[in-house]
C-alpha cells in the first residue's frame, strides 16, 4: 500500500501548489515569482535572505521537523510550496527560436517526469529557445520534474500542443524541423547551426511515423556498445552539436 501523504501535501495539491525540496528549486521559484512559501533550516533561510529573497513567506524549522512534515522532500533541508509555470503559445517559441537563432526542442509523449525535468535542464544549460510538449500521454510536471530540472523549469519557456504531427504542419518553412530516429538518419554532425526544431520521441516507442514524415530532416545518434540513449542525454547531445 502506498504511504499516505501528509495533510500539508494534500492541502497544497488542493490549492494548486506543488511541494518540492531542493535549494536550486527554491531560488528559481522565488525569482520567478512562483514560490508561495518556503520552509527551511536556519542556514538555508539565511542564504535566501542574503540573496534578497525575503518578500515571500519564509518559515524556519529544525531539520527533524522538516523531515516529519515533508518526508523525503525535506532531506535537502529546504522545502518550497510552488505554483507550476504556465505554458505559452507554441507560435511564440518558434518566433523566439527564429529571432534569436536558437534551437527549439519538441518532445512527443515523454513518459518519465524525471526525464522531463532533465530535458529542461539540458535546454537551459545549452541555450535552447524552449520546449514544446504534447498534451496527451505526457508526464505531468510534478515535484520529481522540478527537482530533476534543478529549478530550470522556472526559467525555460514551454508550450503544449495537441499533437506533434498536426503542430509540425503549422511550423513555418523558414525553420528546419529535424526528427531524431533510431536508424537511417544523418549523423549529428550534419545538423546546421542556429534556429531549428529538434523533435524527439518517447523513451520507449520513439517518434510516430507521421511525425517523422512531417519533419524536413532526420538525424540518428550513432551507438557503439548500446542500443539506445536516455532521452535527456540525446537532447543534450544534439543541442551541443547545434550550438557548438
Amino acid at each position: 500500500m502506498a504511504r499516505q501523504r501528509s495533510a500539508r501535501q494534500r492541502a497544497s495539491d488542493h490549492d494548486g501548489l506543488v511541494v518540492v525540496g531542493g535549494l536550486n528549486v527554491a531560488f528559481a521559484a522565488a525569482h520567478a515569482g512562483c514560490a508561495k512559501r518556503i520552509v527551511a533550516t536556519s542556514g538555508h533561510i539565511k542564504a535566501l535572505q542574503q540573496a534578497g529573497i525575503d518578500t515571500i513567506d519564509l518559515c524556519e524549522v529544525e531539520r527533524k521537523q522538516l523531515l516529519t512534515r515533508f518526508g523525503a522532500e525535506g532531506q535537502s533541508g529546504i522545502v518550497s510550496e510552488v505554483s507550476i509555470p504556465q505554458p505559452i503559445a507554441a507560435e511564440l517559441l518558434v518566433t523566439a527560436a527564429i529571432d534569436e537563432g536558437k534551437p527549439l526542442v519538441a518532445v512527443e509523449e515523454i513518459q518519465d517526469p524525471q526525464n522531463l525535468g532533465a530535458v529542461f535542464r539540458a535546454v537551459a544549460a545549452l541555450g535552447g529557445a524552449g520546449v514544446v510538449l504534447t498534451k496527451q500521454r505526457t508526464a505531468p510536471i510534478a515535484a520529481a520534474t522540478l527537482r530533476a530540472s534543478a529549478g530550470t523549469l522556472f526559467r525555460v519557456p514551454y508550450a503544449r500542443v495537441g499533437g506533434m504531427p498536426n503542430w509540425l504542419l503549422n511550423v513555418p518553412d523558414t525553420i528546419v524541423t529535424v526528427a531524431t530516429v533510431a536508424r537511417g538518419g544523418d549523423r549529428p554532425q550534419a545538423l546546421a547551426s542556429g534556429a531549428q526544431v529538434l523533435v524527439f520521441g518517447s523513451e520507449g516507442a520513439g517518434l510516430k511515423q507521421l511525425t517523422v514524415k512531417r519533419c524536413q530532416q532526420q538525424v540518428t545518434i550513432p551507438m557503439a556498445n548500446a542500443e539506445s540513449m536516455n532521452l535527456a542525454q540525446s537532447v543534450a547531445l544534439l543541442l551541443w552539436e547545434v550550438l557548438r
